[in-house]
């Protein structure tokens, strides 16, 4: 996990434009999904002539977690919003949904976090973005 986190900061640098920016950010923020995935059902497979129900007690304890994230991610990544409403609900919805895997299985932390910045970090743009200005309105 720690390898893709570095990978996906040094291939950020190597690439300048917005489009392939937000694909290396996307797939660092997928890749330790998939890794804790891998990882978690391999463990609960390497297990199952000691406890044969380790790959269901698996299916209902850390793939719903691992969902919700990946909906989480998924939200944050593939929605290019430009606006400030826009961009304050794509973040609390894709934030909240990792928050929520989070409370669903607390052991995936470390995982989550990563993925989420990497997520966070796809919304972002590489330059400020520019707001239409506000026009008030004085009266007396």
């Amino acid at each position: 996990m720690f390898l893709a986190a570095v990978l996906g900061v040094v291939l950020t640098f190597t690439f300048r434009g917005q489009t392939a920016r937000r694909i290396v950010f996307g797939l660092s923020a997928v890749a330790p999904l998939m890794w804790g995935s891998l990882w978690t059902f391999m463990a609960a497979h390497l297990h199952l002539d000691l406890h044969p129900d380790s790959l269901g007690v698996w299916a209902s304890a850390v793939l719903p977690a691992l969902l919700v994230a990946l909906g989480g991610v998924f939200v944050l990544v593939v929605t290019p919003v430009r606006s400030a409403i826009g961009d304050g609900t794509v973040l609390a919805v894709g934030l909240g949904l990792c928050l929520t895997a989070v409370v669903l299985q607390p052991g995936l932390t470390p995982i989550l976090a990563v993925s989420a910045a990497f997520g966070v970090a796809a919304t972002r743009p590489t330059t400020l973005p520019v707001y239409p200005p506000r026009t008030y309105v004085l009266t007396q």
